[in-house]
């Protein structure tokens, strides 16, 4: 599998706290089942953020401590930005994943915000892809489901967290999640992991996801599609009701070959 949304990075948002608890927090994504972390520290446009240098000095850091430890894990940065008024005339101040056109977006439980349309429209028309992080939490969604579907129909895709799954949320949350599955309205599922107990508890939504879904989606939603994003390949909303084993795998391979750690980005 591969996570494009994690806060593994250490001191820089309310994820790790340090350089141990990144490492820590890596082996239990390994354990769970993740091959490649895409780190996405919180951007906010109104606040202090660390630069581009800075957060790459970090990943380089971690990356030190994993091969000291002989851990494999691929390593990507990307952010999980804020919502802002005129985003699109800031998109340069932004990191999307692995520097591609898939920009990871969220906003907070009480935003009113009246632009989201306008906003996916004009990052749509900048080649852009606005990825919505875990619309399943939003009641706004929740309760007008058709404002979501139209967000995905103007070239926004979802991604949902494994967690939503697993009730922690509540059980609205959790309905809301597998139905947003079973309409295929869904193009990742990540963990969103804050801390080490973030990826143990993921690992209960993963299975959960698994048995929902069914093998070929389940790899869709983890692996391929989150593959297609760090690589800047278009994903099809169709995608889910295809076949395409071959090469899907084949795909995943030349990823891995053709982006080693952080290679992209340096």
């Amino acid at each position: 599998m591969i996570d494009i949304h994690s806060h593994a990075i250490f001191d820089v948002d309310n994820g790790s706290r340090s350089l141990e608890q990144s490492i820590k927090m890596i082996k239990m994504a390994k354990s769970v089942g993740f091959e490649a972390i895409c780190f996405t520290p919180h951007y906010n446009n109104e606040s202090n953020v660390l630069t581009r240098k800075e957060l790459l000095e970090k990943i380089l850091k971690i990356k030190n401590e994993l091969t000291k430890n002989k851990i494999n894990m691929h390593l990507y940065l990307g952010e999980e930005v804020s919502i802002f008024p005129n985003m699109p005339d800031k998109m340069h101040n932004v990191i999307s994943l692995n520097d591609t056109r898939y920009v990871l977006l969220t906003f907070t439980k009480d935003d009113e915000i009246t632009y989201l349309e306008e906003l996916v429209d004009s990052m749509v028309s900048m080649g852009k892809v606005p990825v919505l992080a875990y619309p399943e939490r939003y009641e706004r969604f929740r309760t007008n489901k058709q404002e979501l579907i139209k967000l995905v129909k103007r070239g926004a895709l979802l991604q949902v967290n494994a967690n939503s799954l697993t009730g922690q949320y509540g059980e609205e949350v959790e309905s809301f999640t597998k139905e947003l599955l079973e309409k295929d309205l869904v193009s990742f599922v990540a963990s969103d992991a804050h801390s080490v107990a973030g990826y143990y508890k993921a690992r209960k939504g993963f299975d959960i996801l698994k048995n929902l879904v069914g093998e070929d989606k389940f790899k869709l939603l983890t692996k391929t599609n989150p593959c297609r994003a760090l690589a800047d390949i278009k994903i099809d909303m169709n995608e889910g009701a295809k076949k395409e084993h071959l090469n899907r795998d084949k795909m995943i391979v030349k990823f891995f070959k053709t982006f080693p750690i952080l290679e992209r980005m340096l």
